[in-house]
């Protein structure tokens, strides 16, 4: 029961970051009824792989672009990730990819540890790029809304998964959703994926 009460206790603390969290809704909120990608990128492994908290997901905006990586996916070798995270210049080049990027977009920005240089060059990328920054970190960046995941590295996918899916809780219509129970419902979203499946690379 040790586990559960760290994992509550994290929880709890977030209560501190609600006015974050509802800055960081309105940003979505009115990116999504101004038809804009939603970008998300994490800057380690862990990190990365919390997207999918959200990303296609039934109830989440249609609209999020996830920025994902062989480099920090660990299919592809998670020692060969962990050396990537201190590769200087490494994130720009992984960021400019995605060429659907435009000036005023949101950018969420995620990491477990924003000291590393994955994190400052991603920050550094975002502003050039003059986009609505959000940060997910355990102490909070420099970023238009910060949000501290006030937690153990132990509960640090829990309370990044409540801080993502309390952003994207923004009570939008059904068109701006995905639809569906568990999963999304691709006869019911047919042509939101249609829609879509040239603008979001991973669709």
């Amino acid at each position: 029961m040790e586990y559960l009460d760290r994992a509550i206790a994290t929880l709890k603390a977030l209560d501190a970051e609600e006015k974050h969290i509802q800055s960081a809704q309105k940003i979505i909120s009115a990116a999504v009824k101004e038809n804009r990608l939603i970008h998300i990128f994490g800057t380690d492994t862990r990190s990365s792989a919390l997207i999918s908290e959200v990303f296609f997901r039934a109830g989440m905006p249609i609209t999020i672009d996830p920025m994902l990586d062989p480099t920090l996916d660990s299919a592809h070798g998670a020692y060969r990730n962990q050396m990537a995270w201190e590769v200087k210049n490494l994130a720009p080049c992984i960021l400019d990819y995605y060429e659907r990027v435009e000036e005023g977009d949101p950018f969420i920005l995620i990491g477990s540890d924003e000291t590393l240089p994955m994190f400052a060059q991603s920050l550094q990328w975002a502003k050039e790029k003059k986009l609505r920054i959000i940060t997910i970190s355990d102490n909070g960046t420099d970023g238009e809304v910060s949000v501290s995941t006030h937690c153990g590295d132990d509960t640090y996918a829990i309370a990044v998964s409540a801080i993502l899916n309390m952003m994207m809780d923004a009570g939008l219509p059904e068109e701006k959703v995905w639809l569906g129970k568990r999963t999304v419902d691709l006869d019911r979203n047919t042509e939101k994926i249609d829609k879509m499946l040239f603008r979001i690379r991973h669709l």
